[in-house]
């Protein structure tokens, strides 16, 4: 089982700042996914592959229009908390009501 967790930055530097502490933390590059303006084409079907819920997908599309980069973790089971903590003391800003972190039973690596 693998654990979805999501955040929000206000710019790219603190996205890279929490991708940098995951590699300490021993996450791969399989593990996360930054989608950072500007984004060429559908953003949809990108943020769908890689496993984010489709209820909070056009919330997070309007975000990375408007600016913002989104830091998407695959945590591996039993890691969802390190990547919530992590990812947390890196200035996120709040996307509304999207639910961040979100249980799967099972992902594809791609």
């Amino acid at each position: 089982m693998a654990t979805m967790v999501t955040r929000l930055y206000a710019d790219l530097a603190d996205a890279e700042s929490a991708v940098e502490v995951l590699k300490t933390q021993g996450f791969g590059t399989l593990d996360y996914k930054v989608l950072a303006p500007p984004q060429e084409g559908d953003l949809e079907p990108a943020l769908r592959s890689y496993g984010v819920t489709k209820s909070t997908i056009p919330a997070y599309v309007r975000e990375i229009k408007a600016g913002r980069t989104l830091l998407v973790v695959r945590a591996p089971f039993g890691r969802a908390a390190v990547a919530d903590q992590v990812l947390d003391m890196h200035n996120p800003v709040k996307p509304g009501n999207v639910v961040e972190t979100v249980y799967r039973r099972s992902y594809k690596r791609k």
